[in-house]
């Protein structure tokens, strides 16, 4: 018998802080609401911290850890510590041997390391890199390269794709640019990759997505704005151009921070720099053209969004006061007489 026979493979919740936090949480202590909430406390920060990744996982996945400087580390979900909503976690060089410079930019839960699936790495001066799924099978507990990276060049982000997939590239400045998943080359472990986007100087790519299918992108503003466009409203460019314009950022929005691949069957998780999480259904966020945006996700009176994610939806009963002073009318006959019955509810 091993620790997996004693453990249920429960959904649930990793958050990452940015002073290196990290945390496991059931995924239930998150109730759905209305977008524009203020949301609940989802972790308890050190003044000047603040929570930068979270990821939906089951506690028997294997989690993948890609940082910064390119490299990539292996721990298994329930191998995190289990803590409560409003606990701080525990710091995460007690379970990953993390150089003094190196933080973590991504986590990714994997179910098998095959030829068929592959990793796709983007990084902030816009470099996209494609490598089989298998060449991160062996990882060993000081971490392997997972990308070469170039003077003054970090990793961003890490998507799984398969064959027919397409990448798409978003910016801070609200710009994205898409193209086939085949148009970068499959390399090994050791490389740098192509180039995806080119950027601004003052620009810098904080999104890669993989899309297989016509989902709408969701793209969410540091002040808590956000709006859904369609997958068709990109069109299909080469790889290396400056793209098309995502999102139109104004001093009121502030910049982008986050964006994802959404349907209308799934909610996501807004995290603020106050450790303040909020979970809102996909299909109450509108969509809307590309040169928009968007509406209030989460109110930027507490804090700034730093960090989101995808969940399945959560199912939610609507909850009516009724109090003392409430009046029932009932209008019609009841189910025997076999007509309908119109019930209303009335508030003194």
């Amino acid at each position: 018998m091993d620790d997996e026979s004693l453990i249920e493979d429960d959904d649930a919740v990793i958050t990452l802080s940015h002073a290196g936090y990290i945390k496991r949480m059931p995924l239930d202590e998150y109730r759905s609401q209305r977008r524009g909430g203020r949301g609940v406390t989802g972790m308890q920060t050190r003044e000047g911290d603040v929570v930068k990744q979270i990821l939906i996982t089951t506690a028997l996945k294997t989690i993948l850890f890609f940082t910064n400087t390119g490299r990539v580390y292996k721990l298994r979900c329930f191998q995190i510590p289990e803590s409560k909503r409003q606990a701080r976690g525990l710091p995460i060089v007690n379970l990953l041997q993390l150089e003094p410079e190196e933080s973590v930019v991504g986590m990714l839960e994997v179910d098998q390391f095959n030829e068929d699936s592959y990793l796709i790495m983007a990084t902030r001066l816009g470099q996209i890199k494609r490598t089989a799924m298998a060449e991160y099978s062996n990882v060993h507990k000081g971490g392997i390269i997972a990308i070469a990276l170039r003077e003054n060049d970090q990793l961003i982000g890490v998507d799984l794709a398969d064959n027919g997939y397409d990448i798409v590239l978003i910016s801070r400045k609200g710009m994205a640019i898409r193209f086939p998943e085949d148009d970068v080359r499959a390399t090994g472990r050791n490389t740098m990759g192509v180039r995806g986007m080119n950027l601004d100087d003052d620009d810098e790519v904080i999104r890669s997505i993989c899309a297989s299918c016509d989902d709408s992108i969701l793209v969410v503003s540091e002040n808590g704005f956000g709006k859904r466009t369609a997958m068709e409203q990109y069109r299909p460019q080469k790889r290396g151009g400056k793209g098309l314009i995502t999102y139109k950022v104004t001093r009121r929005t502030g910049e982008l921070v986050e964006a994802a691949l959404v349907n209308d069957y799934q909610d996501i998780l807004l995290v603020n720099d106050k450790g303040i999480i909020i979970r809102i259904a996909t299909d109450e966020i509108p969509i809307l053209g590309r040169s928009t945006s968007g509406v209030t996700l989460m109110r930027s009176s507490d804090g700034k969004v730093v960090s989101m994610a995808v969940a399945d939806h959560e199912n939610v009963e609507e909850e009516t006061d009724v109090g003392p002073d409430s009046i029932l009318e009932v209008d019609g006959v009841d189910d025997e007489g076999g007509e309908e019955i119109d019930v209303s509810l009335d508030q003194e």
